[in-house]
């Protein structure tokens, strides 16, 4: 379900001018999620994309996304740890987004949910993934793709909220 969420990130980020992305991840699946960047505005995002009811790993959550991505990609490029057999093609990315950490880039935590029985990917929202290390809200608010605040679940929030009866008098 994870793959089918980071597709669906990939083409939603693609189609807002995200042209040139990178995926940079092991055989097991692990690395970042989404790296694109827009070559016309040559705006930069780092996201990590979860489906369901997956949350942030503890380092992903501990360290904030710009710590981690860097963390991650410079295991890459120095093909340390899990990354000692990454090809040339993948460290030769991993250097490319080091240069793009550099550039000022938003990082974003990505949530869909994923239908088991059908694969459809709906309710797209995101939220801020931009802290330094220990330095994450106790509450991190949610929003869909046109900026309106959701609840976790992608519910709105202060939308012509529904009715719960009768007005007291």
């Amino acid at each position: 379900m994870s793959d089918k969420a980071e597709e669906q990130a990939r083409k939603k980020f693609s189609d807002e001018g995200y042209s040139q992305q990178l995926v940079i991840q092991n055989p097991q699946g692990n690395g970042v999620d989404l790296i694109g960047r827009d070559p016309t505005t040559n705006k930069i995002i780092f996201g990590e994309v979860k489906s369901n009811g997956a949350i942030l790993s503890e380092d992903q959550s501990y360290m904030g996304g710009p710590a981690y991505v860097r963390d991650r990609l410079d295991r890459v490029a120095s093909q340390s740890g899990e990354w000692k057999n990454a090809t040339p093609a993948q460290v030769a990315d991993a250097r490319k987004a080091l240069r793009w950490l550099d550039e000022s880039p938003d990082f974003k935590e990505i949530k869909y949910d994923v239908d088991a029985d059908t694969g459809a990917v709906t309710n797209y929202r995101e939220r801020d993934w931009d802290y330094a290390p220990g330095e994450r809200e106790a509450r991190v608010k949610w929003y869909d793709g046109g900026g309106g605040q959701v609840t976790s679940k992608g519910k709105p929030i202060g939308r012509g909220s529904r009715s719960r009866g009768p007005p007291k008098k």
